[in-house]
């Protein structure tokens, strides 16, 4: 028998009402970048699939929080000062922020491409191969999948990148660069690749096949995987569904991701074509990542090993049926 005065009661039971409602009401946070790495978390955040996943799942009150950023390094800056729950982004700041100490992991994998990054020249270049960009100006931003394929590509052609200037910029002002003649290439990516496709006012003497997967991942961070699973699983799955309508209608999701991404849609249906996407890891992913972390190291951008099997949380994928 209950012997509390009601008035007790009454206030015992608002305030376990307000401490469940602010345990499901927080926000999830989610940072990413704005381009076709990450297409199918951009189709999603269009046909509102997160909110939808979200509400099957019980959690009706969790408020999205989308935030865009220019480059993983800001998003890994954020999600270290504990003000996002999951980035979308590439593997090399993904893999520098573990190694930097941040309690993150990876929960799936966003895109892998070949063809999805290049070192391109203007069509008029003289400059028909990697041999040929000795002691030329090379433009690329440094820390990025694009720099891992210039190293690869120079190595393979018997060069050493102190036989090149490199010159860091980033993507935008790497293509005014390369346009003004500032530069004599260029090592850039999706979807400014397509673009510049499109134009006519490129030529690619080197894309990732055979050297390097561009590969992007999903991120979270240790407490949100262990407190708020459920919301995580919510992610994945929305994911996925716009990883779907990306194989089986290109053309609905190409609108989608153009109006997302304010770019012309012959650009985004383009590059769309030049990546896989996620989210499940598959050993070809993996070895891949394994690469990169070499070269971080093997570059002197860290020092700290980074086990990528332990940084892979391969249970959420899992849970939705991958392997």
């Amino acid at each position: 028998m209950n012997t509390l005065p009601p008035i007790i009661r009454v206030f015992a039971a608002l305030l376990l009402a307000v401490v469940t409602m602010q345990a499901v009401a927080a926000d999830l946070r989610i940072g990413y970048a704005p381009n076709t790495f990450y297409a199918p978390i951009l189709v999603a955040k269009q046909k509102k699939w997160l909110d939808e996943e979200l509400a099957a799942a019980g959690q009706t009150i969790t408020k999205i929080r989308w935030q865009s950023f220019s480059a993983g390094p800001m998003m890994n800056e954020a999600i270290a000062g504990g003000q996002l729950d999951v980035i979308f982004t590439g593997d090399f700041p993904a893999i520098l922020g573990k190694a930097t100490g941040f309690n993150i992991r990876l929960i799936g994998i966003s895109s892998s491409g070949f063809s999805s990054q290049a070192g391109v020249v203007l069509t008029g270049s003289p400059i028909t191969s990697i041999k040929e960009l000795k002691g030329k100006k090379v433009a690329t931003f440094k820390g990025t999948t694009a720099h891992h394929l210039l190293v690869l590509a120079l190595k393979e052609s018997g060069l050493k990148t102190t036989e090149i200037e490199l010159v860091n910029l980033t993507l935008p002002d790497m293509n005014n660069a390369l346009q003004k003649g500032d530069v004599d290439a260029a090592f850039l990516w999706e979807p400014m690749l397509s673009k510049l496709e499109l134009d006519q006012s490129i030529r690619v003497i080197c894309d990732g096949k055979g050297l390097k997967n561009a590969i992007a991942v999903i991120e979270a961070t240790d407490d949100f995987v262990a407190k708020r699973r459920v919301e995580a699983i919510a992610v994945l799955k929305a994911f996925r569904r716009g990883a779907e309508l990306i194989r089986k209608n290109p053309d609905e999701a190409a609108k989608l991701v153009a109006a997302e991404l304010n770019q012309p849609e012959p650009i985004i249906r383009r590059s769309l074509d030049k990546f896989t996407y996620g989210p499940a890891f598959s050993d070809d992913i993996v070895n891949a990542l394994i690469g990169t972390e070499t070269f971080l190291k093997d570059q002197g951008m860290t020092r700290v090993n980074v086990d990528i099997n332990r940084f892979i949380d391969r249970s959420l994928t899992k849970e939705l049926g991958y392997k």
